[in-house]
């Protein structure tokens, strides 16, 4: 062979192997990406963390043609490392091997047993190979049991390699092999790098969403335990405080023989603060209703300026007592004669809502001052106002007016005639909520009174329907708020 046919022959040896080192290359990244794109898949999913590591452990095995694997993770309620996931390479594995998993799964190791080699892992943060089972079963498993068991999976080495999570260790992988470690091939090895990442991040949001699920659902027992609790409490004191009252009221009315004045001023001030405590219970069984979902409203085709008349002459005689003035419009300004003020609204519950709203001007308001109720068209809705000339409300206090007991102290309810419960804006807006209108509270500040608003849909065929048919059901009381 001459010396130019050598020269050719080495070159194009060289690029058989460059081209074998390049295939090699390129299987263990499409090894290592098909491994990964079905980790992110489970990681996708909204598993719990033994499914999630079941299905993780039983990918690997398949995918990468070991024998078995399992996952050990350490649980920090009982402080042992434990077996959640165990799985075979096989779809279907003998009756015999399935035993062995089985009673794998019921394994719980003591990180004291510093001899075991998954606990060195877990303590360590360092992966290991081992050649025996018992080594990794110690001192749970006999010895003898614990080859027999190598012995029927067939298995020759393990793979153990720890799963970290932002740097703390959370358990130990651990793969069978049906050869020894030492001859895993380089593309083996680079993807058991690769993944091993992705393991710890999956079991992690796992568990992540596993605490969840499970504090969502305490949460959501420990919310119908207060609204049982609200239920019950709140008609078990109604029905005494109505009987106190009825017999105050008796007294008040001398039915029972007639009073000192002192005894008058007593038994008025007891009166006064009974109603205010059924009042209370009532919107206490209101909110309850609501946030529950355990009502319904009836919608109706209803004339806003007529609903706002009826309201007035309800209030009037309180308004007189008070030396307050109440206007109503009777007009909606922006929307013009051809258009009639009928809006799609559940009336009784519309009308408490502006209860609410005239009854807190009148706590608010002094002597003298006026209360004007006007109406404005916009976006096929009409808004009710309620305008007063009262304190008013300091502009940092404005976010918390429709919280639950949303008491303002120093500006909005410094007034002593603003006693109340803190629940009768919560509950108009809860009310308006559910029609899918708007509700608003605006001031300038203090001394420059408030105006309160809310908005309901214009009747039309088609909304009327639509608004029907996502009605809820139930049934709430119709209580009068504010207005003493």
């Amino acid at each position: 062979m001459s010396n130019d046919q050598e020269k050719l022959q080495g070159v194009l040896q060289r690029i058989n192997e460059q081209m074998y080192e390049r295939n090699v290359e390129l299987t263990v990244k499409n090894k290592t990406l098909s491994i990964l794109r079905e980790l992110y898949a489970i990681i996708n999913t909204t598993l719990g963390v033994q499914e999630t590591a079941q299905r993780l452990v039983y990918s690997m095995t398949k995918e990468m043609n070991f024998r078995g694997g399992s996952v050990v993770l350490y649980n920090a309620r009982t402080r042992t490392l434990d077996v959640i996931a165990a799985s075979s390479s096989r779809e279907h594995p003998p009756a015999k091997n399935v035993s062995i998993l089985e009673s794998l799964l019921e394994l719980k190791l003591s990180p004291r047993k510093k001899e075991n080699d998954v606990v060195e892992v877990f303590l360590t943060g360092k992966r290991k190979v081992s050649n025996r089972l018992h080594a990794l079963l110690t001192p749970y498993v006999d010895k003898q049991i614990a080859e027999l068991w190598q012995t029927e999976l067939k298995i020759e080495s393990f793979v153990l390699l720890p799963i970290v999570f932002a740097h703390k260790v959370l358990g130990v992988l651990i793969l069978a092999l049906h050869k020894n470690s030492d001859d895993l091939s380089r593309s083996e090895k680079e993807t058991l790098n690769e993944v091993i990442d992705v393991v710890g991040i999956a079991l992690e949001q796992a568990r992540i969403y596993a605490d969840l699920k499970q504090a969502n659902k305490r949460l959501k027992e420990l919310d119908k335990m207060k609204d049982d609790f609200v239920s019950i409490a709140s008609h078990e004191l109604r029905t005494p405080m109505t009987a106190i009252k009825s017999y105050l009221w008796m007294a008040l009315a001398g039915k029972g023989g007639p009073l000192r004045e002192k005894q008058k001023y007593y038994l008025n001030r007891s009166y006064t603060s009974t109603d205010r405590l059924i009042k209370l219970v009532n919107n206490m069984l209101t909110i309850s209703r609501i946030e529950s979902g355990r009502i319904s409203l009836t919608f109706s085709r209803v004339n806003i300026l007529q609903l706002a008349q009826e309201v007035y002459e309800e209030v009037k005689p309180r308004a007189d007592e008070l030396k307050l003035s109440v206007k109503i419009s009777n007009h909606v300004d922006d929307m013009g004669s051809k258009r009639k003020p009928f809006v799609i609204a559940d009336k009784d519950k519309v009308k408490e809502v502006l209860f609410n709203f005239i009854g807190n001007s009148f706590k608010f308001t002094p002597e003298g001052g006026t209360i004007t109720v006007y109406f404005s068209y916009e976006n096929d809705c009409i808004t009710t106002s309620v305008t007063d000339t009262g304190q008013g409300i300091d502009v940092k206090d404005l976010p918390t007016l429709f919280t639950k007991f949303g008491m303002i102290a120093g500006s909005y309810v410094s007034n002593k005639k603003a006693s109340g419960t803190g629940l009768g804006l919560y509950i108009s807006k809860s009310i308006i909520d559910l029609h899918g209108g708007e509700i608003k509270g605006t001031s300038e500040g203090i001394g420059k009174g408030a105006t309160f608003s809310f908005s309901l849909p214009l009747y039309s065929a088609n909304k009327f329907k639509e608004m029907n048919k996502k009605s809820r059901k139930g049934s709430v009381d119709v209580i009068h708020v504010g207005v003493d």
